[in-house]
């Protein structure tokens, strides 16, 4: 469904001077121009408290279990695409939940969504970009939102100064339970992020609370492509939505967020889990560091990824750290991820290195085996960019290319070389045609009129059979048949 503001317009346009501070979109497909505040493009909920402090015109509320107004729509499809300005805001793609302790039926506490958009075409976002809901939540337990997938596409020289976060945001002292299925994040045109969090975020704002909440944001499957853009890292006193120290630095983050709030004394457990995360870097400038996990920042917190994978193609440069692993407070909980680096280019460069962990893949591909003189070449190109030789030697695999054969090094840094395969086998079936040859004609029909006049029969059939195989390396193989 689209709105319009005029009789003539086809979608939904905001301008600065047309709302509140705050305003929603109620799923409609919106396009936005400039505007100041946050803009939220699904629905708006405010729980208890008074409405009228914090609440846009028309938007829903309800006050306690008697009195609700309206059931949110789990069904929506929302989309919203910024050309110009969003200053002093964030923008959301999902719900808005701001709530306080009162009570609220079940139907009223599912914020889920089918799926969000959000495109940044040329415009700027001036505060954070976040994919799915963001709750703003105070002792109401059972809250949840699920969404389908999640779309953040920013193009053409789109910027969002704080930091993109594809999933959604938890700072509740309530139960909050948020979970995205698949998210997809494309920036290209020459835009620029400053700081990407490929997760949701879980942060408790309940001060001295003794109550053990449980807030867990999940992503379970993320793809995400970075072409010709830049990617700056986040600032020492983190975000607008996330205040913690430790992101100081960090350009992109392949997990979620997990802390506190800023509240020492907040006693319940955060968590962030992500699933599969897979992002492609092609002529991209990253000015900070790369972590292949997520961050959880003090002893109540825990982030959880499965699998992380990065592809650097060519022209990608990283101005920091390429870190395999989580990056962690004091005391944060974490699992042991799978993560693999894959170098699709010689035209890459890390400033810092590449810092491993024990079960860490490092590789790089044909193309990249290939752009070099040769596979003992290749090796040393992979080693100089990740610096990972010496005292610092890892495995490192090199796959086969079309002329250089596999190479790789063991984690002492010896070298396991591999013959190439496809020359091999070239070389196995030219050989083995040419002695299947030599036993033909031997096997001639002189021979075989031979074998006829000293049979003791003066009549019938006769027939003469003679096969056998050749092997080579590599598994080579090739059985021959003569009669």
């Amino acid at each position: 469904m689209k709105k319009n503001l005029l009789a003539s317009a086809v979608l939904l346009a905001f301008t600065a001077n047309a709302f509140a501070a705050n305003e929603f979109a109620d799923g409609k497909e919106v396009v936005l121009n400039n505007y100041s505040g946050n803009f939220y493009a699904g629905q708006y909920y405010v729980s208890g408290g008074n409405p009228t402090n914090f609440n846009p015109t028309n938007s829903y509320y309800f006050r306690s279990e008697g009195n609700p107004s309206d059931v949110p729509n789990t069904k929506l499809d929302t989309k919203v695409t910024l050309t110009g300005t969003l200053a002093d805001g964030d923008l959301v793609g999902g719900n808005v939940f701001r709530g306080v302790d009162c009570p609220i039926d079940s139907e009223h506490t599912d914020l889920s969504l089918n799926s969000t958009t959000v495109i940044v075409d040329g415009g700027i976002v001036e505060e954070n970009l976040i994919g799915g809901t963001k709750f703003t939540n105070y002792k109401k337990d059972g809250l949840k939102s699920d969404i389908g997938t999640v779309n953040i596409i920013v193009k053409n020289g789109g910027v969002v100064k704080e930091a993109t976060i594809v999933g959604s945001v938890s700072k509740s002292s309530g139960q909050t339970n948020s979970t995205v299925s698949n998210a997809n994040v494309t920036v290209e045109g020459g835009s620029t992020l400053n700081g990407l969090i490929i997760g949701g975020v879980s942060a408790e704002t309940g001060g001295n609370s003794t109550k053990d909440y449980g807030l867990v944001s999940s992503v379970k499957v993320a793809n995400v492509t970075i072409k010709d853009s830049t990617v700056n890292a986040i600032g020492e006193k983190g975000t607008h939505s996330i205040k913690t120290a430790e992101l100081d630095g960090v350009a992109i983050l392949h997990g979620g967020v997990a802390y506190d709030g800023g509240n020492a004394g907040a006693a319940g457990n955060r968590q962030s889990d992500t699933g599969t995360v897979v992002v492609n870097l092609s002529g991209a400038e990253v000015n900070g560091d790369v972590y292949l996990g997520g961050l959880a920042a003090d002893n109540k917190s825990k982030v959880n990824v499965e699998s992380s994978t990065v592809v650097l193609g060519k022209g990608t440069k990283i101005d920091g750290e390429l870190n395999m692993g989580h990056l962690n407070g004091e005391n944060g909980q974490s699992n042991e991820l799978s993560a693999t680096a894959t170098f699709d280019s010689t035209d890459v460069v890390i400033t810092g290195g590449v810092k491993t962990t024990e079960s860490a893949v490092i590789q790089a591909t044909g193309n990249f085996n290939d752009e070099n003189a040769s596979a003992e070449d290749a090796l040393a190109k992979l080693q100089k960019i990740t610096g990972l030789s010496g005292e610092k030697a890892h495995e490192l695999t090199i796959q086969e290319g079309m002329y250089n054969g596999a190479i790789a090094t063991n984690a002492n840094g010896t070298v396991v070389a591999k013959v190439n395969s496809i020359m091999s086998n070239v070389l196995d079936l030219t050989a083995s045609t040419t002695l299947s040859m030599n036993r033909i004609l031997m096997n001639d029909v002189r021979k075989r009129l031979g074998d006829i006049r000293s049979a003791e029969g003066t009549h019938g059939i006769w027939a003469r059979y003679d096969g056998g195989k050749f092997s080579g390396s590599n598994g080579f193989e090739n059985d021959f048949h003569t009669i």
